[in-house]
């Protein structure tokens, strides 16, 4: 009988245990979400980047006509 309330002892120890590591886990998994989430927002999207370009390009094609 005293074996098996050991038994039983180390696998509650062994389940806190394992509770204690999820809740770190979870902290890690949302403060690595927000991270993500942050970059995302401060990103600039790929069309806006497009669009920049062309009117440099098109500046730059049209500023030496104009300098004549």
């Amino acid at each position: 009988m005293r074996r098996i309330a050991d038994g039983q002892i180390r696998m509650e120890a062994k389940l806190d245990a394992i509770l204690g590591d999820q809740r770190e886990h979870r902290e890690t998994i949302a403060d690595h979400e927000s991270r993500i989430r942050h970059l995302e927002a401060n990103r600039w999207p790929l069309p806006t980047i497009s669009a920049i370009g062309a009117v440099v390009a098109v500046i730059a094609s049209v500023a030496p006509m104009i300098s004549r």
